[in-house]
């Protein structure tokens, strides 16, 4: 072994021991329930107990929070980036201000979830469990990425609602209402737009694929770029 081999090796084991520490006390922390500010990223709360537990502008980036109970736990102004709540019972948790960018929701129970002000980037969330009106107020606090596909919009309004980027495949949005709408980079592919109202809306690079246009609303939508092949 090269000079100074052993005496590495024994600082890189001794840091991961750090940090395997500073994690532990983090999470002890965490789930003292007695507040203040602490640093757990990457920790792991996964099949837990968390039931009403206060989370409020902590730093969980890359948290594991699969399979927990978080029923009506608060995350309100946390930074949750990369974190992991798939399969997880979050119904009726606070998420107000929280950073969720690439977040996975998949097959979470997210009833009654509050995202008002928060920052939904590139999350994966199981939104065909909702019902029209708790999806459109999720996709409301999408900024872009995120996957709806599959969700039921039927009747919704989404006015002048920012969907860039926003999965919508097979989606159903029947007479839902996108006048004015941000719709660059959408995928509609296989989605069900009878009746929808896309009026005054660009409709830039989108996938309308396997779409039926007909008694779609399209009056002074500007349609560029996009990928359309209806259905017969």
């Amino acid at each position: 072994f090269p000079p100074g081999f052993a005496k590495h090796m024994a600082q890189i084991s001794k840091n991961a021991v750090d940090v395997s520490t500073t994690v532990s006390q983090a999470m002890t922390a965490a789930l003292s329930g007695k507040g203040g500010k602490f640093n757990c990223v990457g920790c792991d709360f996964s099949g837990q107990n968390l039931s009403g537990h206060s989370f409020r502008g902590q730093e969980l980036s890359g948290a594991d929070f699969s399979s927990s109970n978080l029923r009506n736990a608060d995350f309100s102004n946390s930074v949750l980036v990369g974190a992991d709540f798939s399969h997880a019972d979050l119904r009726g948790a606070n998420f107000a201000n929280a950073k969720l960018s690439g977040c996975d929701f998949s097959y979470a129970r997210i009833d009654g979830i509050n995202f008002s002000g928060a920052s939904l980037v590139g999350c994966s969330i199981d939104a065909h469990s909702l019902s029209p009106s708790q999806a459109a107020s999720l996709l409301h606090g999408c900024r872009t990425g995120c996957d709806f596909s599959g969700a039921d919009l039927s009747g919704q309004d989404l006015r002048n609602i920012d969907l860039s980027g926003v999965d919508l495949s097979n989606a159903n949005l029947r007479g839902a209402n996108l006048s004015g709408a941000r719709l660059q980079g959408v995928d509609f592919s296989g989605a069900h737009l009878e009746g929808a109202h896309f009026d005054g809306t660009d409709i830039i690079g989108c996938d309308l694929s396997g779409v039926n246009l007909q008694n779609v609303d399209l009056s002074k939508a500007r349609i560029t770029g996009s990928k359309l092949t209806p259905t017969r």
